[in-house]
């Protein structure tokens, strides 16, 4: 076979060079190309962002026409919401009253002019009424009394210095200024003996609770429109360099409290009670806040059946530490019914106890003896005091547990509660 006849070198490099020439103009007519797409695509975006173009008008158009025609419907829909709540309201007005209603007219009432006569001379030459047979009583004619308004609380008429509040506001008790005050919180109480101390104007509060220093007395105070005479506990407070505060109502006979006088409640304060030790760690969750206790205790009495014996749910607050803490709050019971909210009943709520201020004497209380505080032990104690059916309640204190007793009954009830059944009893 015969060998194939090898190119010359020459020959190689004319042709690579052709090649290359070839792709360069090709390149050239692609460069001149892309050039020419990009101006076109210059002027279209040119052409398009230009107000005057008739692309732009068009769309113009067409976003107003939207427009125009959103409002239309719009007021459409506001027209027919507002004839349907028309016609509602026609068809409810043509149901109230008889159907002839309409047939009538209103016309407004004409009232009779009022004839005053002049009196008339009698035969006694004046225009006077005659002299009264003997023996016929004589209708006094007097005037309607005339009503006062006044807000709830002290009457400023009645004293000799201006009616503050006592802690708050502008008008508050304040150094250098007279003025009396009526106080139901203990803890204003407590401030306003420190804060006046050395006053020298003429101060003075008047407390619920008996104060060092106070005298009571009779004092009219407002509520609801209606004057009442409360017992009040009166405290001069400061130097008393200026004088005293002074109650000018005793001077008038109508408020003057008579010489043998005597205070007769309507109220008396009660202390309700919940010993951490003694009660179980749910129930404490639920009455240790301060802040919700009043509303606690309101569900309690209504539990028990006894709210509306209740004027008023205040002071809570806590003593001692935990675990032993005593969570406590006052309430204001009628004297009427004390004995339905200290007695124990069957469906009574067993996690709190009460104390009655001035009272629980020891001849009223059969105290059972040191007892383990625990909620079991509590259990034990209230099915005690419901054995027997004198009992006026249960209360605990540092003497431990005690059934509340009539006075007259507590040494045959005590030997009922505490005998059992030895020689020592």
């Amino acid at each position: 076979m015969g060998r194939r006849k090898p190119r010359a070198p020459h020959q190689e490099q004319s042709g690579g060079g052709w090649e290359i020439d070839q792709l360069k103009r090709q390149n050239e007519k692609l460069t001149e190309q892309l050039s020419e797409l990009l101006q076109e695509l210059k002027e279209l975006r040119k052409a398009a962002s230009s107000p005057g173009t008739p692309s732009s008008k068009q769309d113009k158009e067409k976003e107003e026409k939207e427009k125009q025609q959103a409002t239309k419907e719009k007021e459409e829909k506001e027209r027919a919401a507002k004839a349907a709540k028309d016609k509602q309201e026609k068809e409810k007005k043509s149901k109230v009253g008889d159907s002839l209603d309409k047939d009538w007219e209103k016309v407004k009432p004409r009232s009779k002019p009022r004839v005053v006569t002049e009196p008339e001379p009698t035969i006694f030459g004046s225009v006077e009424a005659p002299p009264r047979p003997p023996g016929t009583r004589q209708i006094p004619v007097t005037a309607p009394p005339a009503t006062r308004k006044c807000k709830d609380g002290l009457d400023a008429d009645d004293w000799s210095v201006p009616v503050r509040t006592a802690t708050k506001g502008e008008e508050r008790m304040k150094v250098g200024i007279p003025g009396i005050c009526l106080v139901e919180a203990h803890e204003e109480v407590v401030a306003l003996l420190h804060d006046l101390q050395q006053t020298e104007e003429p101060a003075a509060m008047l407390t619920y609770e008996k104060v060092e220093g106070s005298r009571k007395a009779p004092i009219r105070v407002w509520k609801d429109g209606h004057s009442v005479i409360q017992s009040l506990w009166l405290s001069q407070l400061g130097t008393g360099a200026a004088g005293e505060v002074k109650y000018l109502a005793c001077d008038s006979e109508d408020t003057a409290a008579p010489e043998d006088w005597e205070e007769h409640l309507s109220t008396e304060v009660i202390i309700l009670k919940i010993h951490q030790s003694w009660v179980a760690a749910a129930t404490w969750r639920l009455w240790s806040p301060p802040s919700t206790r009043a509303e606690v205790a309101t569900r309690w009495l209504e539990k028990k059946g006894v709210r509306h014996f209740v004027e008023d749910i205040f002071h809570p607050k806590i003593f001692g530490e935990e675990p032993s803490a005593v969570a406590t709050i006052s309430l204001r019971v009628l004297i009427s019914g004390v004995e339905s909210l200290v007695k124990k009943t069957e469906q009574d709520p067993e996690d709190a106890c009460l104390k009655i201020l001035d009272g629980d004497s020891l001849k009223e209380v059969v105290w059972l003896g040191e007892v383990e505080p625990s909620e079991e032990n509590r259990r034990r104690v209230i099915q005690k005091a419901k054995s027997i059916p004198e009992q006026r309640g249960f209360l605990l204190s540092e003497f431990g547990p005690g059934v509340r007793v009539p006075p007259d009954q507590h040494q045959r009830l005590a030997k009922v509660l505490l005998d059992d059944g030895t020689e020592a009893g």
